[in-house]
């Protein structure tokens, strides 16, 4: 099967439960299946800081993990605005070098993090100051 194309974006519902369960399940079957990911725009950007309450994860993984994903956190397809989590597949090695963990969960770099949010994203956040969005305390939705 032929790798998806760069930067495609695939929306689900999950049977798990909310946000919180989804993010700590990407988490734990990663780590126990030894693939990558990592936590981009909102989802990526409240491990750094508190910000506005969201609705939408957004993670990238591996194209030919994409099925493990949909397997182990019963996803349905969805359309974007009833969606709870949106994979985005990647094969790029450097994202998955170049993530943080933060809170326990791995976050894409501050650089495509920020990136990410200016391309897909929240127009009041793409245009904070950069370095007023990375300056607050940390504060994580997840715990």
């Amino acid at each position: 099967e032929p790798a998806a194309p760069k930067g495609q974006l695939f929306f689900y519902r999950s049977r798990l439960g909310g946000l919180k369960d989804i993010a700590q399940n990407i988490d734990k079957s990663s780590r126990n299946s030894g693939l990558d990911y990592a936590f981009t725009m909102n989802a990526g950007l409240s491990l750094f800081k508190a910000i506005k309450p969201f609705s939408l994860l957004h993670v990238y993984v591996r194209p030919k993990d994409k099925d493990f994903f949909e397997r182990i956190l019963m996803l349905t397809p969805s359309d974007e605005n009833n969606a709870q989590l949106c994979i985005m597949t990647n094969d790029d090695k450097d994202l998955y070098a170049s993530s943080e963990e933060l809170h326990g969960l791995f976050v894409a770099d501050k650089g495509r993090l920020l990136a990410d949010i200016r391309k897909h994203g929240d127009a009041d956040l793409a245009r904070a100051p950069l370095g007023g969005i990375f300056a607050q305390s940390e504060v994580c939705v997840y715990h």
